[in-house]
């Protein structure tokens, strides 16, 4: 192979990069909003939603909405930028165990049994680490399996001590 070809295919592979990073993007500002959603949804119809309430899922909107902006503009475009895709697995464990946390404190989710918690978070978990495989990089794909294995044991590590 020339070498013209092979930073040819470098370059395509970079750009596919970016794309599916953008795309993954979109997968996740989509997923959040619905899940702060039927947040709201469900603390509604438990009689649980107060003032306090609606801050709370109002401020994580603004805050998600902004970190899903700075991913959108940074993956916009032909810039490779090659952390991305880490800090995007990284935020999505990141934002994965807030999530577990805060279900674990949510007033309207006592009523669920803590397995049932904690296995639908494993699964998410594993979900996540499968959306690596669409990044086209291996070293991506240990990072994030490391990352989630990480995850899951904080997850279990909760789940005993508060059993």
């Amino acid at each position: 192979m020339k070498l013209s070809e092979d930073t040819g295919l470098n370059q395509a592979v970079k750009e596919r990069e970016i794309q599916v990073e953008h795309k993954l993007n979109i997968i996740r500002a989509w997923a959040v909003s619905f899940l702060i959603a039927m947040d709201v949804i469900i603390a509604g119809f438990c009689g649980k939603l107060n003032f306090r309430l609606i801050l709370v899922f109002g401020g994580l909107g603004c805050l998600f909405s902004l970190y899903f902006f700075i991913v959108h503009t940074l993956t916009s475009g032909n810039v490779y930028r090659y952390w991305i895709k880490y800090m995007t697995v990284t935020s999505d464990y990141l934002l994965t165990l807030f999530v577990f946390i805060a279900y674990r404190q949510a007033h309207f989710f006592q009523n669920v049994p803590d397995e049932s918690i904690v296995s639908h978070f494993i699964i998410l978990l594993i979900l996540i680490n499968l959306l690596s495989a669409l990044r086209y990089s291996k070293s991506t794909i240990i990072y994030s399996t490391g990352l989630g294995f990480l995850a899951g044991l904080f997850i279990l590590l909760r789940y005993i001590q508060f059993s």
